[in-house]
Parts: C-alpha cells; sequence; structure tokens
C-alpha cells in the first residue's frame, strides 16, 4: 500500500485477482497458479471517502520441478555414485541452482555429483533447484541403500607335515544375512574356491595369495599376503 494521505486512510480493500481479498494495509498472498493476475486496491477514510480503485498486473511465474535419477539405489560401501538431474523448468527460464543433501550430512551444489557413502545403511537423498526466475521447486526424495563391504583376512597353515602344502582358511567376518563366496588365487598361476580351501605348491620361493569375498549383494573386497614356500 502507497497510497498518499490526503486523509487519514483506515480502511483497505485488495482483490488479488484469483478470487482472494484481505482488509490489511500491506497484506501478503500466496498464488497457487501460474499466471497474469490484476491486483486491485480500494482505499477509504472514515465511511464516507472511498478512492477509486487502482489496479496493477503481478506476474506469476511457474515453479521449477526437481527431478533426478541414480543408476542403481542398491550399492556398496565406498562406490562411488552418479547421480543426474533431470529436473525440469518453464520454457524461457534456466535451473540456476542446485541443492543436494545425501543423508549422510554431506551436500553438493553441482548439477551431476558423485557421491560415496563410507558407512552401510539407507539415506534419503534429496534434491530442490531454484531458476533464474528466483522460484524454487519443492523437494524431491530418492533412497539410497548402501550395503556393507566383507571384511577380508586368512590364515595359513601347513598340513601333512609338508612345507610346500598349505590350508587357507577365510577369518575375516562377513555381515549376518549375506551369502558369501571365496575365490582365492596362489600366486603360482592356480585358483581356488570356497573356505578352508588346501593348495599344493609344486616349486618353491615366494608367492602371492590374494583372496577375494563377494556378497550376494555384489560388494566385494580383496587382500593379499606373501607366503614362502621352503625346500625342507
Amino acid at each position: 500500500n502507497q497510497s498518499t494521505p490526503l486523509a487519514s486512510v483506515d480502511q483497505w480493500q485488495w482483490s488479488f485477482g484469483d478470487g482472494g481479498t484481505s482488509v490489511l494495509a500491506n497484506p501478503k498472498h500466496l498464488y497457487n497458479t501460474a499466471d497474469t493476475f490484476s491486483v486491485t486496491l480500494i482505499v477509504q477514510s472514515g465511511s464516507i471517502c472511498t478512492s477509486l480503485p487502482v489496479t496493477q498486473q503481478v506476474i506469476v511465474n511457474p515453479l521449477p520441478v526437481a527431478a533426478f535419477t541414480v543408476l542403481n539405489t542398491s550399492r556398496c560401501q565406498g562406490n562411488k555414485i552418479n547421480f543426474s538431474d533431470n529436473s525440469l523448468t518453464p520454457a524461457g527460464t534456466n535451473i540456476t541452482e542446485w541443492h543436494w543433501d545425501f543423508g549422510d550430512g554431506s551436500t553438493d551444489i553441482v548439477k551431476n555429483p558423485v557421491h560415496s557413502f563410507v558407512t552401510a545403511g539407507t539415506y534419503n537423498v534429496t534434491l530442490w533447484v531454484k531458476n533464474n526466475k528466483g522460484c524454487s521447486s519443492s523437494i524431491t526424495t530418492i533412497p539410497v541403500t548402501i550395503h556393507p563391504l566383507p571384511n577380508v583376512n586368512f590364515t595359513t597353515a601347513f598340513f601333512c607335515n609338508r612345507p610346500d602344502s598349505v590350508v587357507f582358511t577365510s577369518t575375516g567376518n562377513v555381515p549376518l544375512g549375506f551369502d558369501t563366496s571365496w575365490n582365492w588365487s596362489f600366486g603360482d598361476g592356480t585358483i581356488g574356491t570356497g573356505t578352508p580351501v588346501k593348495h599344493i605348491y609344486t616349486t618353491f620361493g615366494v608367492n602371492t595369495v590374494g583372496l577375494t569375498v563377494s556378497s550376494n549383494n555384489g560388494c566385494i573386497d580383496s587382500l593379499k599376503k606373501q607366503i614362502t614356500i621352503v625346500n625342507n
């Protein structure tokens, strides 16, 4: 209200052009649809003097719509996850701000971020955007489940009193409720599966033994150790 106080104005009649009205001097109004609205003000002093109506056009721009995709919403600890913005904004406008919240205390403001979760769990990833008209979208959310990695370790033991014969046993922790596979590389060009597993070396020397443990969620971790086969 910028009415000139020729007399003391004590009544205000606003019409916002969408069916809404107000009798406050300086009201606030929320438009639920995008359009051009004719806003009219009539003021009154006492019960006698009434102004002519004054009308101005108010343009309400449509809101952008936040949207994004995740290639796979079920991943493993430490995996890099690509988030792709698919937000929409009305013709003639551009999205200028992206506000990501990954649900683990981390945020980002780039269009297509990459993020890794260090702890297993389910995280609600959210995005809201703003365009060059200053209009902000509502928040959109996609849950992302992060599965734990196997904890890999193994022991070695000789059997049958033979220095070339070794039993390898996985001793790492595997999350409860997960099916697991064990894949061995014995360092001499041969491989094995399962745990424990026996292997007989045909040559002496240092061998780098590798164990890769995989869960049924596709989470993989591995470990390598060196063992020495000596000729006794």
